[in-house]
């Protein structure tokens, strides 16, 4: 009865994958060890949840339309993988076998309606960055350089590189698995191959977005390596690599892959290069045009404003002249009302006559006749209507130096007379231009 027991555990744990025995025991015991009782609650009572839309979306461009019977083919694949030694091993591989696979096969159809086990949320850089962590530590620190980010998140880098972009889902359950990490994903020649060619992205299935990618992506053996590369402005999935392979090999897979793939990259990144050098000569036009168009503005400025300053500095020009001109109409005027007021010339001989000699600023000199009763004003007056005159002047003595008070003016007292300024019967006198 235990030796039963122990074989129906073997036959469960081999079958559901679950880890542990103890968990293996609980679901067996709630079934009455019932080994097909067991494995049908077990894919029953589990369901996944449904990704994201966003994410199937765009991971959807990556799916192949992988036929069923291809699924089956890969179970078979998979149960051969395993190596008998023992003739009791072979009884157990030979009982052990249809089961396998019609197991497998049934996981693969009730996966196709969403009903899987799925590891527990946490967050899609700690599922990578523990795959980089665990990795270390199993298996050294020497391995291709890994995409820090979601699986969609090193889709869109690839097509903005234009790259080619490896997907690796690992299993650490898987003996597999671990032989092809240990052995082929740390070998120098693989690394930099894969470094110089490909943006790695890889997560543990273990992890939710490393088994959500894997679903996606309709995995089936492990260790599973997906080659994406940008096709008609979308990635698409072009190569599936599953299972172990030791480096040489691998690395003569990768490089078929790209041999038959790079002409459609070479195409993609000369059309953007051929986009950016048509944007760079529009910018470069756009640019001159915008500077030639300133320059233009700029002289044009330039131009309205010596205009505007000429124009100014004509009218300018034209009122002085104007003011100008009034002035010296005005002036002749003030010429011809001072002349009517001066008073005729007395005779020489006239015991009260006074002979003035005027020294004009031009050089020129003026004489006149006055009688000492005589106002001064009628000596400005007669400065005033000589056309050589200034309009605005004093008449200065020569020795002692004063200024005579001799122009009218409205709020000026009585303008003194000859006799009273004590000037003589010849004197000479000089006109001071007040606007010089």
């Amino acid at each position: 009865m235990e030796y039963e027991r122990d074989q129906i555990l073997a036959q469960f744990q081999e079958l559901s994958g679950i880890d542990t025995l103890e968990e293996c025991s609980h679901i067996l015991n709630q079934n009455d060890w019932n080994l097909e009782v067991a494995l049908n609650s077990l894919f029953n009572d589990v369901r996944e949840h449904p990704r994201q839309e966003r994410e199937n979306s765009q991971k959807r461009e990556v799916h192949s339309n992988r036929s069923l019977v291809a699924r089956a083919l890969s179970m078979v694949q998979w149960c051969r993988s395993y190596q008998p030694k023992l003739t009791t091993e072979w009884i157990y591989y030979a009982i052990i076998l249809p089961i396998k696979i019609v197991v497998k096969i049934f996981l693969s159809i009730v996966s196709l309606f969403g009903w899987s086990r799925k590891p527990a949320i946490i967050s899609v850089a700690e599922d990578v960055s523990s795959y980089r962590r665990d990795f270390e530590e199993e298996f050294g620190t020497f391995h291709p350089t890994l995409f820090e980010g979601s699986y969609n998140q090193a889709l869109a880098a690839a097509k903005q590189e234009l790259v080619f972009l490896m997907t690796h889902i690992y299993s650490p359950d898987n003996q597999d698995s671990k032989m092809f990490c240990q052995q082929t994903l740390t070998s120098p020649d693989v690394v930099n191959y894969i470094n110089k060619n490909f943006i790695f992205w890889a997560c543990s299935v273990k992890k939710n977005e490393g088994y959500t990618t894997f679903k996606s992506l309709e995995g089936n053996i492990y260790p599973l390596t997906a080659i994406t590369v940008l096709k008609n402005n979308k990635m698409y999935l072009q190569s599936y690599i599953e299972g172990y392979l030791e480096p040489q090999p691998f690395v003569n897979r990768l490089r078929r892959v790209v041999e038959n793939y790079k002409a459609i990259l070479i195409k993609a990144r000369q059309e953007r290069d051929e986009r950016a050098l048509n944007q760079t000569i529009r910018e470069e036009q756009d640019k001159a045009y915008e500077e030639s168009l300133r320059a233009d503005q700029e002289k044009e400025i330039k131009q309205q404003r010596e205009r505007e300053e000429k124009e100014r500095l004509d009218q300018e020009i034209a009122e002085r002249e104007i003011k100008k001109k009034a002035m010296l109409e005005l002036l002749k005027e003030r010429r011809r009302e001072a002349s009517g007021l001066v008073p005729d010339e007395p005779d020489p001989y006239h015991s009260e006559c006074v002979k003035v000699a005027i020294r004009l600023p031009d050089g020129k000199s003026l004489v006149r006749r006055f009688l000492r009763s005589h106002s001064l004003k009628y000596l400005y007056y007669f400065v005033l209507s000589d056309e050589n005159s200034p309009s605005e002047f004093e008449l200065v003595t020569n020795y002692p130096k004063r200024v005579l008070i001799c122009k009218p003016g409205e709020f000026r007292e009585e303008i003194p007379s000859f006799g009273d300024v004590g000037l003589g019967k010849s004197e000479v006198l000089f006109v001071h231009d007040l606007e010089a």
